[in-house]
């Protein structure tokens, strides 16, 4: 850590936080785990489930309510746990409000908080150890978003893209030879890599990135999204 508290002072929460922790099976033994561990430490915890080991069930399911938890204030910050996480994350950011993200090392868990006002962790059970894991946890309940303007700033564009729907939530800066807005972005979610119009500024679908000769000269599977594109 460079930024954050020691790992000793991350040993002392703040046990007037409320914490909230909630697992499908691929988390289930993970999650028993750290509340016993939060609630050792003096955190209080509150566990939305499942709250038995069940193959079946679908992360969603507890996930969401935890997130829901959060944004209200029912609770100071979360922990939701899949197999890998992944899961896990995708639901918790559905919700808005939500700023959560799939840590798995302690930098990204205190600059995460610090800089992007992190208030839900996503750890995949079948990914990460116990001690890490609560390593992980710790760190993310003692760090405190910095509050400085450049982080405010992007922050306050988050909001914007949950209640303004694409393409016209946020405008790219103007560049000269430069795809711009929506184009650009509906052409980098499909692919990465060095193109034509990365290059110059316009569209010929042919790409110089290596391994991707298959795609050379208006590959059909992007026709569709150059149509789309012309009309924008």
């Amino acid at each position: 850590m460079t930024r954050s508290a020691s790992l000793e002072m991350c040993c002392a929460l703040d046990t007037s936080h409320v914490v909230g922790i909630a697992a499908d099976h691929g988390g289930y033994e993970l999650k028993e785990y750290l509340i016993k561990m939060l609630r050792r430490a003096g955190a209080e915890v509150v566990d939305f489930g499942y709250h038995l080991m069940k193959p079946d069930d679908d992360y969603p399911d507890f996930v969401i309510p935890l997130a829901r938890a959060v944004v209200s204030g029912q609770v100071k910050r979360g922990v939701v746990i899949c197999g890998s996480g992944v899961g896990a994350c995708i639901a918790a950011n559905k919700i808005p409000g939500v700023r959560a993200c799939l840590i798995h090392d302690p930098f990204s868990a205190h600059q995460g908080v610090e800089d992007d006002d992190l208030n839900l962790i996503c750890l995949g059970g079948l990914a990460v150890g116990h001690a890490l894991a609560w390593e992980l946890v710790r760190i993310f309940l003692v760090s405190q978003f910095s509050g400085k303007e450049r982080h405010r700033r992007r922050l306050e564009k988050v909001p914007y893209l949950e209640h303004h729907p694409f393409p016209n939530a946020i405008s790219a800066p103007e560049k000269t030879g430069a795809p711009k807005e929506a184009a650009s972005l509906k052409l980098y979610l499909i692919r990465h890599g060095e193109t034509d119009w990365s290059l110059s500024g316009r569209y010929t679908g042919i790409s110089t990135h290596a391994g991707t000769s298959r795609f050379v000269s208006h590959p059909s599977f992007l026709l569709p999204l150059r149509q789309n594109i012309t009309k924008l």
